[in-house]
């Protein structure tokens, strides 16, 4: 059955109760297209070229958000096939050439603090799950190009009342392991009658499971949600970070207006300032790494993407200390 027919059926299920509405192209887009405007003019003033931002309006929106056995349903129904999108996506992204610059890393909460510009942190530790790293603070450093980049963007969304909320950056030995075999965990836990191979597709969809893949571990790759400058509000995802399943594809269709709108937001201003966005999360953005030599399901002509697995670097000068061998690039986190 395909997406659309899943979809339809959802919609048609009178015991689900889904409330919807259909989209108001004016009225729902006034606000977005007047926030994308004013982000790319900011752009423009810092950016030799962006790209234009691109809305297309859903037909439907929820007219509320969906309860938690709603949720469970659309899960239930939707995440085979977005997981199947992203390993397929994953599989081309296998393929772009790495060529490790030895761009160094810089700490975030620093650099922004030397522009004046917002930021958030999450002062969550790392997960039980991630070895020496268990309930010790997150690594908020990426790479230096990177991190200019983004705080370009930064300024940019500032204008329109938004700051960055970080929720993860690099992570070192250990981590992207350890969440992987956790999201493996949630998911049998949350889907007890799914096979392995079922299971093993959706954790992959979400976590990394080999080094070439996991952004995180280049410092090209980072997890933000955004939030208002006024009152630290965060704008409404639909989700919670780090969920799994449908609801945290981007192009999720069981969402309210509002939270489509975040999610435009998010995507297009990341786009237009040079970033590549994860189709698959809600969340991530990455910079010049495989992710980012992919486009339209197929590998850039002549892409190499800047930046690769690494194990260490140093705090004081962010000099890139230890990277993978290439022939660690493939071990797969698990046995799978």
């Amino acid at each position: 059955m395909s997406i659309e027919a899943k979809i339809g059926t959802l919609l048609t299920n009178k015991n689900a109760g889904f409330e919807i509405r259909e989209s108001l192209p004016g009225k729902d887009s006034e606000f977005l297209e007047r926030t994308l405007s004013k982000i790319k003019n900011s752009l423009d003033n810092s950016l030799l070229y962006t790209p234009e931002y691109q809305v297309i309006i859903p037909d439907f929106f929820l007219a509320r958000p969906l309860s938690d056995s709603q949720r469970r349903l659309v899960d239930e129904s939707l995440s085979p096939f977005y997981a199947q999108r992203s390993a397929s996506q994953q599989e081309v992204i296998a393929t772009v050439p790495i060529r490790e610059s030895s761009d160094k890393m810089v700490f975030l909460p620093e650099l922004f603090q030397e522009h004046g510009l917002p930021l958030s942190l999450s002062d969550i530790p790392f997960n039980k799950a991630c070895g020496e790293w268990a309930d010790k603070p997150r690594v908020f450093w990426i790479r230096e190009s990177m991190a200019n980049r983004l705080l370009i963007l930064a300024g940019a969304i500032s204008e329109v009342d938004l700051l960055f909320y970080i929720e993860d950056a690099f992570r070192p030995v250990g981590v992207q392991e350890g969440l992987f075999k956790r999201r493996v965990e949630w998911i049998q836990n949350e889907h007890p009658g799914w096979e392995w191979g079922k299971v093993l597709l959706e954790a992959k969809s979400k976590t990394a499971v080999s080094p070439r893949l996991a952004s995180h571990k280049s410092g090209a790759a980072i997890d933000i949600t955004l939030r208002r400058i006024s009152d630290g509000f965060p704008l409404d995802l639909g989700n919670k970070y780090p969920e799994g399943g449908a609801l945290v594809a981007v192009d999720c269709p069981f969402v309210t207006a509002e939270q489509w709108q975040t999610r435009q937001i998010f995507s297009n201003s990341f786009l237009m300032a040079g970033f590549a966005i994860y189709d698959g999360e809600d969340w991530h953005a990455s910079y010049q790494d495989n992710l980012a030599g992919v486009s339209n399901g197929n590998v850039i002509d002549r892409y190499v993407a800047k930046y690769g697995p690494i194990k260490s670097f140093s705090l004081e000068t962010g000099q890139i200390l230890e990277v993978y061998d290439l022939n660690e690039y493939d071990k797969p986190f698990i046995d799978i």
